[in-house]
């Protein structure tokens, strides 16, 4: 029996195996920090609009939601009459943050509230939908767009039957830099009862 030895050695010996050095990690991690820190601004914004978006649409609902309770009231009700010798009848409430709840009148102090609302009603005859009321060159105006104008509301002095349909006119303004709407903004929702 013979014994052969035979050398082995490594047939490519300035080949290294597979893998990465901690070099090439260490720069492939660099690389992906920076992509990371460049995308991480469009995130935040992006969570900034989405949330602003958000509370806006909440606060567009409470003013359509007001709108609607208004639409269910008697048409004859306290709150849809306009007073004697006014052309409006102007609610004025606000939304107290410590009870979570809305409180007619005006808040003692303008932190008290997020957002103030004002309901307006407006009594209205059916020629305010006809005809120009000056505003503009169209002698159709009100008829084209479709609005009618506070300057046409009737006193609340005019008889019942001449009142051909009503304007519910919710605002909500922003009071205070905490509030969903931020300070200054307002959203106003309009809605047009007839009878």
């Amino acid at each position: 029996m013979e014994v052969v030895l035979v050398n082995q050695q490594d047939p490519a010996p300035n080949k290294r195996s597979g893998g990465f050095s901690l070099l090439e990690v260490l720069i492939a991690s660099l690389l992906f920090l920076v992509v990371a820190l460049g995308i991480l601004p469009m995130f935040q914004r992006a969570i900034r609009t989405n949330t602003a978006g958000q509370d806006s649409t909440d606060v567009a609902n409470l003013a359509r939601s007001r709108v609607e309770e208004f639409m269910q009231i008697d048409y004859f009700g306290p709150a849809l009459t306009v007073p004697v010798g006014q052309t409006e009848n102007v609610i004025q409430d606000y939304f107290d943050r410590a009870t979570e709840q809305w409180i007619v009148g005006t808040p003692a102090t303008p932190t008290d509230a997020d957002w103030l609302r004002t309901t307006t009603v407006r009594w209205y005859a059916v020629a305010a939908l006809s005809g120009d009321d000056g505003n503009t060159a169209s002698p159709l105006d009100d008829i084209e767009t479709g609005l009618v104008e506070a300057s046409e509301a009737l006193d609340g002095a005019t008889l019942p039957i001449d009142v051909h349909f009503k304007e519910i006119e919710v605002q909500l303004v922003g009071t205070s830099a905490n509030a969903i709407l931020g300070p200054g903004r307002r959203i106003v929702v309009r809605g047009f009862r007839s009878q």
